[in-house]
């Protein structure tokens, strides 16, 4: 009898043991607890940026636009592909910031919920957004799976990792739920203290003759002209680079683009987005 109770303490010593192993993140003495979800600076960049203006506001007699409205109108296929294939997961990982994480064991946690898409049809989606440190507790991986009500079923919409002080972060973002092949990897690197830093999403679908291209967008305070876009062609258009850069609050702004002018020069625009000298 005694051998027995010695087997049941030993037992239940070891139970113990292992659940204050679990406790702590691992490779590092920090309590085990639930990751923060990653800002949207890590992951997203302003689609909107240069189409807030309004050149019908500030009508100069004489004036035109063209230089705004070529870096404008030259950022809409990117942010159309960006919000036709990302807005349900960027949509559904925002909705994950009003919904509480289930610790699910071996160190990963869960959001586990419902998100109905009111601007995409209503369609209702099961979303399950796990967390787990890597990296000897450097790091946060993360994987979003969604089911479709009706639809499609545990489609890995993306996976990526993001770095605990958030300076750096890495996702692959998928396609479709019925082509599941990588579509955009998405690149951060950044300062969350300042604001400053570099998002680029980049084309990496394998049937994608535009693979390889990419938008990046910067924020540097520092910088005469503190907001830039930059877009490379891809294989197909391997030559293709334009460049924007512009300053907030004023507006003012200037883009280079030797397909579309031409010419390696910067060609500028006003605080009312009209053309200038540069």
């Amino acid at each position: 009898m005694k051998n027995a109770y010695l087997i049941i303490a030993l037992l239940v010593f070891g139970a113990l043991f292992q659940s204050c192993e679990q406790d702590v993140i691992p490779g590092t003495n920090d309590q085990l607890v639930a990751p923060e979800l990653p800002s949207a600076a890590t992951y997203a960049m302003p689609t909107d940026a240069l189409r807030q203006g309004d050149t019908t506001a500030s009508q100069v007699h004489g004036a035109t636009y063209r230089n705004w409205v070529h870096a404008s109108l030259n950022l809409v296929v990117w942010h159309t592909a960006i919000a036709l294939n990302g807005a349900v997961p960027f949509a559904a990982f925002a909705y994950a910031l009003n919904q509480e994480p289930q610790y699910i064991g071996n160190g990963v946690f869960e959001w586990s919920y419902e998100y109905r898409a009111e601007d995409l049809g209503g369609q209702t989606y099961h979303v399950s957004l796990t967390a787990e440190y890597v990296n000897n507790g450097e790091a946060v991986q993360w994987i979003m799976t969604v089911s479709e009500v009706g639809g499609f079923t545990e489609f890995e919409w993306y996976r990526g990792v993001v770095s605990r002080d958030e300076t750096e972060a890495h996702f692959v973002l998928n396609h479709q739920p019925n082509n599941p092949e990588p579509f955009i990897s998405i690149d951060y690197h950044g300062d969350p203290q300042t604001g400053d830093g570099v998002v680029r999403y980049t084309n990496i679908r394998p049937s994608d003759d535009d693979r390889g291209g990419y938008i990046e967008y910067r924020e540097d305070a520092s910088a005469d002209f503190n907001r830039a876009f930059d877009v490379k062609g891809g294989l197909a258009n391997p030559n293709y680079f334009l460049q924007i850069q512009w300053n907030e609050p004023t507006h003012e702004g200037r883009v280079k683009n030797q397909h579309f002018f031409h010419d390696n020069n910067w060609h500028c625009w006003d605080q009312n987005l009209a053309d200038t000298d540069c």
